[in-house]
């Protein structure tokens, strides 16, 4: 089903894998002048939809609106992927080019760590059967896990279409440390009023939760070195653009 009524989606949140994505988008959920898309990640814009032949058609996002009730924000969510070149930024800008845009990000030793356990979790699911999860030697610059660190180079097509002004940066670790501060930092981008009767608490039901017997050896210093070396370029860049020194509010000295 696509949207009707000539409504559109009018404000994304983006970000990589494990970067708080979806708790931004419950809390976005509890305020009166938000309609929350009720689908998201692969159901919102599959691989599938990127990748087949028709790709150059007019995009139609997947954003039933059976419950939308005159809403002043359409929220969807679709974390970027590494297939995500300026071909699907092109799509969302011919689509609506006044898109407002949420990124999320997390520090990318953090996020990196999260997203393996997630691999590990979805090979055992699949029946790989493996003791121990080392990502010190598991790890390459090429592993997905790694890419989706690479947080500017997936932003990169965005901002060559929409200007900075349509972006709202935040790391995560700011929403955890005074969640309603933030949340409100973002009402206010997408110009609705105030909401400061948010209620907090994380879902208890996270369905990519890291099962805690699995077997993982603890990235290491010379491997956190590693990344943070192929990660660096990015991290600056994302500082100029959100007007905040990540190297500093990460402590990514001890690793450079």
């Amino acid at each position: 089903m696509f949207l009707k009524n000539k409504k559109k989606l009018n404000s994304m949140i983006l970000g990589g894998d494990r970067s708080g994505t979806t708790w931004i988008q419950d809390l976005c959920s509890q305020h009166e002048d938000i309609f929350v898309c009720p689908v998201n990640r692969r159901e919102f814009l599959s691989k599938q939809e990127v990748t087949k032949k028709r790709f150059f058609s007019k995009l139609k996002f997947n954003c039933p609106l059976d419950n939308h009730k005159n809403e002043k924000i359409i929220l969807g969510m679709r974390n970027m992927q590494i297939y995500h070149d300026f071909r699907v930024a092109k799509m969302y800008f011919d689509y609506n080019k006044d898109i407002k845009f949420i990124l999320s990000l997390r520090h990318p030793v953090e996020r990196t760590i999260s997203s393996y356990q997630v691999r590990a979790k979805n090979l055992i699911s699949n029946g790989i059967k493996k003791e121990i999860f080392d990502i010190n030697s598991d790890i390459t610059k090429e592993q997905p896990y790694v890419q989706r660190s690479l947080i500017y180079s997936m932003l990169k097509s965005y901002l060559d279409y929409f200007p900075k002004k349509n972006f709202f940066i935040v790391p995560i670790e700011k929403i955890n440390s005074n969640t309603h501060l933030y949340m409100n930092k973002i009402f206010s981008f997408l110009e609705l009023q105030k909401f400061n009767e948010l209620n907090c608490e994380r879902s208890p039901t996270n369905k990519r939760k890291i099962q805690p017997n699995l077997n993982f050896i603890e990235m290491n210093n010379d491997t956190k070195k590693k990344l943070i070396s192929w990660c660096l370029d990015d991290i600056l860049r994302l500082s100029d653009i959100s007007n905040l020194d990540l190297v500093k509010f990460w402590n990514l000295n001890e690793w450079m």
